[in-house]
């Protein structure tokens, strides 16, 4: 709990050499100093996860009355993905996925959709395999 508000904004999502970043600034609107976690949220905006949304990643804040700061997180690959025995691979399906910022699990938060192309990546590794 944060004895100040805090107001997301500019949120981004783009493709670097085949690694989803998300960009987006904070903002502390309130009187009081005070820490903010980020979050962002991932899903597929056909669905077929296990869950609506999985957590992608966070950053935790500090900031000053009246600051604000500017991140970029990088979401590992492998949380977009589902596993497939089969293959013993991990395998992201290519289609749009929504990005969002929030506060919590439960918050709306804003949203971003990217289209992300087709990837299998091996078991317990972070690189891509071709098909």
């Amino acid at each position: 709990m944060s004895y100040t508000q805090f107001t997301p904004s500019n949120l981004a999502a783009q493709l670097v050499a085949d690694e989803l970043n998300v960009s987006f600034r904070v903002a502390n609107t309130g009187k009081r100093a005070g820490k903010h976690v980020a979050q962002i949220y991932v899903s597929p905006a056909a669905g077929g996860w296990e869950a609506p949304k999985r957590l992608g990643a966070f950053a935790k804040l500090d900031l000053a009355p009246g600051a604000s700061a500017e991140q970029t997180v990088r979401i590992d690959p492998r949380l977009l993905a589902t596993y497939e025995t089969a293959r013993h691979a991990w395998h992201i399906a290519a289609g749009d996925y929504t990005v969002t910022l929030a506060a919590s699990a439960r918050d709306a938060g804003q949203s971003v959709t990217i289209r992300l192309p087709e990837r299998w990546l091996r078991a317990g590794a972070g690189s891509a395999q071709p098909k």
